[in-house]
């Protein structure tokens, strides 16, 4: 004979009016630095919770034009990647203006998952991980770049090295913010 019994779950779909406000948000994410590794995840996961495959909005390809254009924002650490700002400043001032943005968002990798055996981890350069908070700092030192662009700029850590950490970052990033 088959068992059968109720199965619960601790958690409810969103509400329809939630679910039609994703629809209409949109993401802007520098095409930066580990990024470019971890964009496919990134996108798909914003898919999946109902952002249109058009409203993730990656800044344009590194070119001396992007370089130009954002390179005034200042940042005094030698080992900073200068670059990232460049490219924040893309998504704000051209992509923006094309057509606005809601959010940009910018995780801070902090571990990945390796193929090399005998390692205890594989922690990310700290200059690379916490460039999302320099880049923060640069642009509301003097002003809020983003508040004036009517922006909110959301830099989170992320670890790939852990799953059921990297889906607790992922929710305590978007939960409240896609209202899930």
């Amino acid at each position: 004979p088959v068992r059968r019994r109720a199965v619960g779950r601790p958690f409810s779909a969103s509400s329809g009016q939630a679910r039609g406000r994703r629809k209409k948000i949109r993401i802007g994410i520098p095409r930066v630095l580990g990024i470019y590794t971890f964009a496919p995840f990134l996108r798909a996961y914003l898919e999946a919770l109902g952002i249109p495959p058009p409203n993730v909005v990656f800044s344009d390809r590194t070119s001396e034009e992007l370089w130009q254009e954002g390179c005034k924002y200042g940042s005094i650490d030698p080992c900073h990647p200068k670059l990232v700002l460049a490219h924040i400043h893309n998504l704000l001032q051209r992509k923006q203006k094309h057509r606005p943005l809601d959010y940009v968002w910018f995780p801070g990798i902090t571990a990945i998952t390796t193929f090399v055996t005998g390692t205890l981890g594989a922690t990310s350069c700290p200059i690379v991980a916490g460039a999302p908070a320099v880049a923060a700092a640069a642009f509301t030192k003097e002003r809020d770049f983003f508040a004036a662009a009517g922006v909110e700029y959301v830099y989170n850590a992320l670890n790939f090295e852990i799953d059921s950490l990297t889906r607790r970052q992922l929710f305590e990033t978007w939960g409240e913010r896609l209202e899930m």
